[in-house]
C-alpha cells in the first residue's frame, strides 16, 4: 500500500480499503471506519520507525475518521517518505503491503473507548478525551456515538 496513486478508484480497490468497507457494511455499530482506519496509519508510522507523540496520536485518530482511501494515501505517503530516506541513508526500507495491513489491522487493539463523534448536517467533530478544543473533520452526515473510557 505505497502508491503513488493517480485516482481515487485505484485507492478504493486496495485490499486494505476494501476490508474497511466490508467491515463497515457488516456492522451496525458506529465508529468501525475509524477503528480500522487508525491501524493503517499507525502501522505505517511504526514500520517507518516514526515516534508518535500524544498530539501526533490525536491527529492520527482524527485522520482515521476520514474515508479509508484517505488513510491509505496518508499511510502510503509515510511509507514512501521512509523509503526515500532509506535510499539516501542506505538503511533497508520497511514496506507495509496491503495484504499485511488488511490482515493485521483487524487484529490490533484500537482505543475506541477514547473516541467519540458528534455530527451535524455539515461537519463531523471528532473528540478524544484529550481534545482541547475538539478536532474537526470535514465529513458530512449525522452520526452520534458516545464512548466512555
Amino acid at each position: 500500500m505505497t502508491g503513488p496513486y493517480e485516482t481515487e478508484q485505484q485507492v478504493r480497490e486496495l485490499p486494505a480499503v476494501r476490508a474497511v468497507y466490508d467491515a463497515m457494511h457488516a456492522s451496525h455499530r458506529c465508529g468501525v471506519m475509524g477503528e480500522l482506519g487508525y491501524p493503517l496509519l499507525d502501522e505505517a508510522c511504526e514500520a517507518a520507525s516514526v515516534k508518535v507523540g500524544a498530539y501526533d496520536h490525536r491527529i492520527l485518530i482524527w485522520l482515521a475518521g476520514f474515508e479509508p482511501e484517505t488513510c491509505a494515501v496518508v499511510a502510503g505517503l509515510i511509507t514512501r517518505a521512509h523509503q526515500a530516506g532509506t535510499a539516501v541513508t542506505g538503511e533497508p526500507p520497511v514496506t507495509l503491503t496491503a495484504a499485511q495491513a488488511a490482515s493485521s489491522s483487524a487484529k490490533l487493539p484500537w482505543a475506541g473507548s477514547r473516541f467519540a463523534s458528534v455530527g451535524t448536517g455539515s461537519a463531523l467533530a471528532s473528540l478524544t478525551v484529550d481534545s482541547e478544543p475538539p478536532l474537526l473533520a470535514g465529513s458530512y452526515g449525522t452520526h452520534v456515538a458516545t464512548a466512555s473510557p
